[in-house]
């Protein structure tokens, strides 16, 4: 299977730069270690499976499509790719004002600005050229685009972690990132779809998105996570109903999705608690969560959903939470109609229950990692 191949190969390349980043414990800019030159895995990966398959042809087609701005046929596209982020950052930054914080105004030194430009669209062009022009070319016709996306946002945000935790982002603030950042590739499919598939308009969307976190007054250090996570999911949301993903969300519904979201939200929030509480060095949570999360999501229906996988593997997929909310999601979400999840419920509870009595027998040890 194409995808699970460029997953796999994507983490086994980032290791080398998760340990050099773990190694040299310095930062590119504030919040960004060393870890995040692993962007060039997702565009390798992605040559070396094209390689394999079509030879040195298949390789220069899909690197021919780094600058394809020719494919967007209409220009308006460029509204969204351009102004959405910013749009949302600027939500962000009133809001904060009208509850009292007092942010910065925005300070810009046009060549350094127009240096991190140039740096940070190469660097989303290597991540598009992987997880676009492959990832999600191998799962769109198979799986529609709704669910590809939230497939390959879901492995995309989980690649992110170990370079999160090796920033010393706080538990919370990976986990609002997280659903950001799912919501962002919701939105990047949707662009991508309409503009003929084009890499270089998600591409500019993704530079820009980059751009806008390390502007935001100062170097990043005042941009609100949660509130550009909530807007975030909300667009999504409303895109995936309106626009562009045939998702029909009845108001039945949004109470059981809600309550889905906020159980698996609380589930992995205590669980990861619970590595903390237990692992007290960044670069062994980091290590951990990478090494488990991958393995349990193939055998948990989050790539591939309604095969049949050998009975050993489709038990243990069985034992974890992931799978259980896998399905809640889906059962919430289904349009057809899918009986009320309670016993997928009951296991993320029992997990959710479990992991927070090990806590406080542990003596509740929420601090951060060091």
């Amino acid at each position: 299977m194409r995808s699970v191949a460029f997953f796999a190969l994507v983490f086994l390349l980032t290791v080398p730069f998760l340990v050099l980043g773990t190694v040299a414990g310095t930062q590119i800019l504030p919040g960004l270690p060393l870890t995040a030159l692993a962007a060039v895995c997702p565009v390798a990966a992605a040559v070396i499976l094209e390689y394999r398959r079509g030879g040195g042809a298949g390789v220069g087609a899909l690197l021919r499509r780094s600058f394809d701005f020719h494919r967007i046929e209409h220009r308006g596209w460029y509204v969204p790719i351009l102004l959405l982020y910013p749009a949302v950052l600027v939500a962000s930054f009133i809001r904060l004002r009208l509850i009292g914080i007092e942010v910065p105004v925005l300070r810009i030194a046009l060549v350094p600005v127009l240096a991190m430009a140039a740096a940070f669209f190469m660097s989303a062009l290597c991540e598009e050229l992987g997880w676009s022009a492959y990832a999600v070319d191998a799962l769109r016709e198979r799986c529609g685009a709704l669910r590809t996306a939230l497939i390959v946002g879901v492995v995309w945000a989980v690649w992110h972690w170990p370079a999160l935790l090796q920033a010393h982002r706080a538990l919370s603030w990976i986990a609002w990132w997280s659903l950001a950042t799912v919501a962002a590739r919701v939105i990047m499919v949707l662009l991508y779809d309409n503009t003929g598939r084009s890499v270089f308009a998600v591409t500019l969307f993704h530079a820009i998105s980059n751009l806008g976190w390390q502007l935001f007054p100062v170097h990043g250090s005042y941009f609100d996570q949660p509130s550009v996570a909530v807007i975030m999911a909300a667009v999504a949301v409303v895109i995936a109903v309106i626009l562009g993903f045939g998702v029909r969300i009845e108001p039945a519904m949004i109470a059981g999705m809600l309550g889905a979201i906020v159980a698996g939200v609380a589930c992995f929030t205590v669980l990861g608690a619970l590595v903390v509480a237990f692992v007290r060095k960044q670069q062994t949570v980091g290590a951990l969560t990478l090494g488990t999360f991958l393995p349990l999501a193939f055998v948990s229906d989050v790539f591939v959903m309604g095969g049949e996988l050998p009975g050993v593997l489709s038990t243990i997929g069985d034992l974890f939470p992931l799978k259980h909310l896998s399905h809640t999601l889906l059962a919430v979400l289904d349009p057809v109609g899918r009986p009320w999840p309670w016993a997928d419920l009951a296991v993320i509870a029992a997990w959710t229950l479990a992991a927070a009595a090990v806590l406080v027998l542990k003596g509740g040890r929420w601090t951060a990692v060091r």
